[in-house]
C-alpha cells in the first residue's frame, strides 16, 4: 500500500522536477522571460550591457534553463550557479567574472527591477512567469565611489608639520581624506581624516610625507605627478589596476580635480582647504534603480532559443533501498576519520561530534568550560546552547557550572533573546533541553519547551516542511525534525514529524542528496542536515524510502563531496569550509550512532552516549529499526506518510 500511494506522491512530484530542453522554435511556448547583465555603469554612457535579451519559454523553465538558453544562443559565454545563486558569468567572447571569495565583488540579484530578497527569488529553481526580467549586476562591496565629502569632518588634528624640514613657520592648515567604499548601511570606510599645519611653499606631496611621518598611512606613491597607491596603516598597499579599472580618485576641497594641475604631486596646499582620495571603480560596480532597471530590460531584443519543457516519463520500477558498496563503506570510513581529526583541541561543533564518536579525550575541555562561563555572563543564541550540549555531552552540569551556581538552563529558558524567531532557533534550544532530561522546566518560562514546540508548529509551511517565507528548506526541516525528536510524547511534535518527512521526501534530488530548497543543486551542508534529521527519527537514510530508483541516497550524496584522498571535504571557493566540515562530521556521526544502535540517534542529545564510532557492519543491510519502542517510533512515521493518521495516532497512544 506504501508504495503505491508513494509512487502516485512520485508521479506529482515529477511535474516540478521537469527536464528542460532547447531547441530553435516558435511553437508552444506559454511565454516570455528577460534576462538582462550588466558589468558596472559609467557616469557618461551609462550601463555596460553583457546581456539584454528576451526569451520564449514553455511552462515551468527555471532561471537556470533561462542562462542556459542565453548560452546556447551565443548571447552569453558561460556561467555558474553555486548553492543556487549565480557565482561567475562569462560574457560572449569575454572572460569570466567571478564573485570574489569575500564578497568584496559580487553578482547581484535583482528581479523586476527590485532587490532579490527573498527565499527562491533568483535562484537556479526560480520558475519562471511571463514577463518576468531577471536582472543581474557587478557590484562592488563596500560601494567603490566617492562620498559627499562635506559628511567626513575632523576635529583630529596631526603634529607634523606639512613640508617642515627646520623651524620654519606654520603659515596655514588643510585636512587630508582619504575614503575606500561606501557602505549603505555603515557609511563610508575612512581611511585618514585629519588636519595638518604645513609651511610656506608646502604641496600635495609634503602632505602625504607628512601623513606617513604621523603613522596616518603606511606608505604612499606617485606616478607622473598622481597619486597611484596608497598603503593604510597596517594593511596592504592599495595600487591602481593597470587599466584603471579601479584607481584613486583626486578632489580638492570636495570637487573632483580636473585642471592641469590640481591633484598633483606640485599643487600647493591652501588654508582652509582640503584634499580627498576616494577608491573608485570606472565604470561604477553598481546596480539601478527599479525605474533604470526595468527601462533596461524593455529594450531587450527578441532571444533566438526557445526554451522547451518535457516532462519525463513516470518511472514505475521498484524503488528499493540500496546498500552501501565496499567502495562508498571505505570512503564512510576514510572521511569521518578524517574529518574527526579537526575535532583536536577544539570547543565546538567538532567537539560535540568527537564526543559522540568516543573520542572525548582530543576535545578541549577546559575551553569548553571557559566559554560556557563566558556566555552564562553574555548570553547569546548558539553559544548558550552549545554550551549546554557540550557539557552534557561531557557528563557536566549545565545547571551548576563548575559548582558555581550559575544555570545555564534556568537563563535560556527566561531571555527571550537566546532564541530567535526562525525555526532553527527554537529547534537548536529543543536539543539543549533533550540533552538535559531530568531538568524540570516552568511550562511558565518564556522559551519553555512546549511554547517553542507552538511556536514551530505555527511557522510550520504547508508542505509539511520549514524554512524561510514559506518556503520549506531541507536545512531547515532537518534542523526542526532533530528537535521535535527530543519530544515524542508531545502531540505537536507527533503530528509536525511526518509531515516534515514527507516534505524532505518531495525536497530530494535524482542524486539522493538535498540542495538549499526544492529543485535546487545538491550541496554538502543541506544533505548534511538532513541526514542529521532522518536519523534523529528513526528513518534510516540508505533505506528504501530516500533510495532513488536508481541506488542513490543521502549519505551517496553526502560522500560525493569528498576529497580526492576520501579524508576530507573537497574545498568550495567562497564557503566557510570550517562550517561545512562540521556539519558533514555530524551527519556522518548520526548515520553511525543509527547503524550501531539500530534505532534513532540525535546527535545532539545523545553525543554523551559515544555510540556513534565508526563500526563497520558485518553486512551492509543496516537494519532500519531496534527495540519495540522505536519499532512503534517508525510505524507512527510510515503510517502517516502513507495517509493512516488514525492507525498512528492509535500507535502513539499505546506508547504513552
Amino acid at each position: 500500500m506504501k508504495k503505491r500511494l508513494l509512487a502516485v506522491f512520485m508521479s506529482v512530484l515529477m511535474v516540478v522536477l521537469l527536464i528542460p530542453s532547447f531547441a530553435f522554435a516558435t511553437e508552444n511556448n506559454d511565454g516570455t522571460a528577460t534576462l538582462t547583465i550588466i558589468h558596472g555603469v559609467d557616469s557618461w554612457s551609462g550601463p555596460a550591457v553583457v546581456v539584454n535579451v528576451k526569451y520564449e519559454f514553455e511552462n515551468g523553465a527555471t532561471l537556470k534553463d533561462l542562462f542556459e538558453a542565453a548560452k546556447q544562443a551565443g548571447d552569453l559565454g558561460d556561467y555558474h550557479f553555486s548553492y543556487g545563486y549565480i557565482d561567475s558569468i562569462t560574457p560572449a567572447g569575454g572572460t569570466a567574472i567571478a564573485n570574489y571569495s569575500d564578497y568584496s565583488y559580487y553578482w547581484a540579484n535583482y528581479k523586476n527591477g527590485l532587490y532579490a530578497s527573498g527565499y527562491t527569488d533568483c535562484t537556479d529553481a526560480d520558475v519562471l512567469k511571463d514577463g518576468d526580467c531577471f536582472q543581474f549586476a557587478y557590484e562592488g562591496y563596500p560601494l567603490n565611489i566617492a562620498p559627499d565629502w562635506t559628511t567626513i569632518t575632523t576635529s583630529e588634528k596631526s603634529t607634523v608639520v606639512a613640508g617642515r624640514t627646520a623651524e620654519e613657520p606654520v603659515v596655514g592648515s588643510t585636512t587630508l581624506k582619504i575614503v575606500k567604499g561606501v557602505d549603505p548601511y555603515y557609511g563610508s570606510n575612512v581611511l585618514v581624516c585629519k588636519e595638518f599645519d604645513f609651511i610656506e611653499g608646502a604641496d600635495l606631496g609634503d602632505l602625504l610625507a607628512a601623513a606617513k611621518s604621523d603613522g596616518a598611512i603606511d606608505g604612499y606613491n606617485f606616478s607622473y605627478g598622481y597619486l597611484d597607491s596608497i598603503t593604510p596603516a597596517d594593511g596592504a598597499a592599495v595600487a591602481n589596476k593597470a587599466d584603471y579599472s579601479s584607481y584613486w580618485a583626486v578632489y580638492k576641497n570636495g570637487g573632483y580635480c580636473s585642471g592641469v594641475t590640481d591633484g598633483t604631486e606640485e599643487d600647493s596646499l591652501i588654508d582652509g582647504g582640503s584634499f580627498e582620495y576616494a577608491w573608485e571603480d570606472y565604470p561604477t560596480m553598481t546596480g539601478l534603480s527599479e525605474t533604470d532597471w526595468n527601462a533596461l530590460s524593455a529594450d531587450a531584443t527578441i532571444g533566438s532559443v526557445v526554451i522547451e519543457y518535457e516532462v519525463p516519463e513516470e518511472n514505475t520500477e521498484d524503488a528499493s533501498g540500496k546498500e552501501l558498496s565496499v567502495d562508498n563503506e571505505k570512503l564512510f570510513k576514510s572521511l569521518y576519520e578524517g574529518l574527526l581529526k579537526y575535532a583536536e583541541g577544539d570547543n565546538g561543533w567538532f567537539a560535540l561530534a568527537a564526543i559522540a564518536a568516543d573520542k572525548t579525550d582530543s576535545v578541549d575541555k577546559e575551553a569548553i568550560l571557559t566559554n560556557a562561563l563566558a556566555t552564562y555572563e553574555r548570553p547569546s543564541y548558539a553559544e548558550i546552547q552549545k554550551s549546554i550540549l557540550l557539557l552534557a555531552a561531557l557528563g557536566e552540569d549545565p545547571s551548576n557550572l563548575d559548582g558555581s551556581g550559575k544555570d545555564l538552563i534556568d537563563l535560556m529558558s527566561k531571555d527571550a533573546n537566546v532564541v530567535p524567531s526562525w525555526a532553527e532557533g527554537p529547534a537548536y534550544t529543543l536539543y539543549a533541553y533533550g540533552a538535559i532530561s531530568d531538568y524540570s522546566v516552568s511550562n511558565l518560562a518564556p522559551n519553555a519547551p512546549g511554547k517553542l514546540i507552538k511556536n514551530l508548529k505555527a511557522a510550520q509551511c504547508e508542505d509539511g516542511g520549514f524554512g524561510f517565507m514559506g518556503a520549506s528548506s531541507p536545512d531547515t526541516t532537518g534542523a526542526v525534525l532533530a528537535g521535535l525528536s527530543c519530544f515524542m510524547n508531545n502531540e505537536d511534535a507527533q503530528e509536525m514529524i511526518p509531515k516534515a518527512v514527507n516534505s524532505l521526501r518531495a525536497m530530494q534530488n535524482s542524486d539522493g542528496g538535498f540542495g538549499y530548497a526544492m529543485g535546487a543543486a545538491t550541496n554538502a551542508d543541506s544533505t548534511a542536515q538532513a541526514i542529521i534529521g532522518l536519523c534523529a527519527v528513526g528513518i534510516d537514510p540508505t533505506g528504501e524510502d530516500f533510495t532513488t530508483p536508481d541506488g542513490k541516497n543521502p549519505i551517496t550524496a553526502l560522500l560525493s563531496f569528498a576529497n580526492a584522498k576520501g579524508d576530507d571535504v573537497a574545498e568550495l571557493p567562497g564557503t566557510d569550509m570550517n562550517v561545512v566540515r562540521s556539519d558533514v562530521l555530524r551527519a556522518l556521526a548520526a548515520y553511525s550512532g543509527l547503524r550501531n544502535n539500530k534505532k534513532a540517534f540525535n546527535v545532539y542529545p545523545m553525543a554523551s552516549t559515544h555510540q556513534a564510532k565508526y563500526i563497520a557492519p558485518e553486512n551492509k543491510n543496516v537494519p532500519q529499526t531496534g527495540d519495540p519502542q522505536d519499532m512503534m517510533l517508525w510505524l507512527v512515521v510510515i503510517s502517516l506518510l502513507a495517509g493512516g493518521m488514525v492507525t498512528a495516532s492509535a500507535v502513539l497512544e499505546k506508547r504513552k
